[in-house]
């Protein structure tokens, strides 16, 4: 009943969208979309449900969020769509439409395939792109990874479990750096996360099993500014607690990190 109401005030109020309230600097989970929301929980209710307003919302604007082939196709906090298109894949609810299901998977696949063959060709075995050093790579490494297993649930291809094991490789320290971007894990894992009570200096290690945001191009901090600008993209990296830019800790790619790990664990 709860959802039920919460539904109801999205359809009047569709379009309410946060910022940060004035006086407040901190990084803002901003998001100036909120369809994806909506179409994820209406594929929620939908086969919670099974009533046919849901669905028929879901139908409507499934198409929008199918992923592309070069694009990172797994969700993130400000992108929810590849969670409303697994769910209503996934569903066993009788009023799933056949050819959006169809649709959904037959994108997935082929999206699947497009990653595990530029991920073999890749020196280090990693599915990103050059574009996809952003702030939280680590997140969108480990995102591509979800996908392909995602994939492999749709129809199961033991090459797009093995490119998502590549995946957790680089994170674990197949990249250039040869560094484990998880703390207390691997032979090199980083010492200085952008995490207070890991540098509260009041202990000799950080915290356990945190994921380091990796190496981001976008430079939005000092000490990343501060490196030779001819480097690569995924060499603008710096295991320093003040750079938040490259070393931040947060939940979303947390969460990835251990999606990642249990279905390699399957």
């Amino acid at each position: 009943e709860a959802a039920r109401r919460a539904w109801a005030w999205t359809a009047q109020h569709p379009d309410v969208t946060f910022r940060n309230p004035p006086g407040i600097s901190t990084g803002e989970y901003g998001d100036a979309n909120c369809k994806d929301e909506r179409v994820w929980a209406a594929a929620e209710l939908g086969r919670t449900t099974g009533e046919a307003a849901y669905n028929d919302f879901f139908l409507n604007h499934y198409a929008e969020f199918l992923p592309t082939l070069d694009s990172p196709p797994a969700e993130n906090w400000a992108s929810l769509g590849p969670m409303a298109l697994w769910t209503y894949a996934l569903s066993t609810s009788k009023g799933a439409d056949a050819k959006a299901v169809a649709a959904i998977r037959d994108r997935a696949l082929a999206t699947a395939r497009a990653v595990v063959e530029r991920t073999r060709g890749n020196p280090y075995h990693v599915s990103l792109l050059a574009k996809d050093y952003v702030w939280g790579s680590n997140g969108v490494a480990a995102g591509y990874g979800i996908y392909l297993l995602m994939a492999n649930l749709f129809q199961p291809d033991p090459s797009f479990v093995d490119a998502a094991r590549d995946d957790l490789h680089y994170l674990l320290g197949r990249n250039t750096f040869s560094l484990s971007w998880v703390t207390q894990v691997g032979e090199n894992p980083f010492q200085h996360p952008h995490h207070r009570p890991s540098g509260d200096g009041k202990q000799d290690k950080p915290w356990p099993g945190l994921l380091s945001g990796g190496p981001n191009a976008g430079r939005q901090d000092a000490v990343l500014a501060a490196l030779p600008k001819d480097l690569p993209p995924a060499k603008v990296y710096a295991d320093r607690l003040a750079s938040y830019a490259s070393n931040e800790i947060a939940i979303n790619w947390q969460a990835s990190l251990v999606f990642l790990l249990a279905g390699e664990l399957q």
